[in-house]
């Protein structure tokens, strides 16, 4: 016998933030530097998705169901917002590249969180600080190191890396 779902508002008002979500996640994949996947991290569905794609058929039908509305959503971002983007883009190059610096480093302290679950070590924070600190060298006095780079296999290799 098969149970029928009934459409309360609390089903509707999910279904619905999961479309949000998807909406958000979609315009992760087309913004410079915000990635989809630290997006999916912040809404709290990254380890549901690897965990679907995992294991494929386990729960298939449920996780179908619970990832349509993402997935509607996502579509739904990628395609209004490209035409928004590329025209304000093309229009306001400087103030949408700082929203988009904004946009990344919002996306940290959450990141930072859901990182730390499980604690910290001393050589994870020393880690963290080194990345930080020579990465930040490197933006302000690295552009020096680099003025022309000749273009073959090894050069777009180590771009790569």
């Amino acid at each position: 016998m098969k149970r029928k779902v009934q459409k309360t508002p609390e089903n509707i008002r999910d279904w619905l933030f999961r479309f949000i979500k998807g909406m958000f996640i979609g315009s992760g994949f087309i913004l410079p530097g915000v990635s989809g996947g630290a997006l999916a991290a912040i809404f709290g569905i990254y380890e549901r998705i690897i965990s679907f794609l995992a294991h494929i058929t386990k729960n298939f039908k449920e996780n179908v169901l619970f990832f349509l509305p993402v997935g509607l959503g996502a579509l739904t971002a990628l395609f209004l917002l490209s035409f928004v983007v590329s025209f304000l883009l093309g229009s306001y190059a400087s103030i949408i590249l700082w929203f988009f610096v904004g946009c990344i480093v919002g996306t940290v302290p959450a990141l930072w969180k859901e990182a730390g679950k499980k604690g910290r070590s001393q050589r994870e924070l020393f880690i963290l600080i080194t990345s930080f600190v020579g990465a930040f060298l490197f933006l302000w006095q690295g552009a020096g190191l680099f003025t022309e780079i000749s273009q073959n296999i090894w050069t777009w290799m180590i771009a790569g890396f």
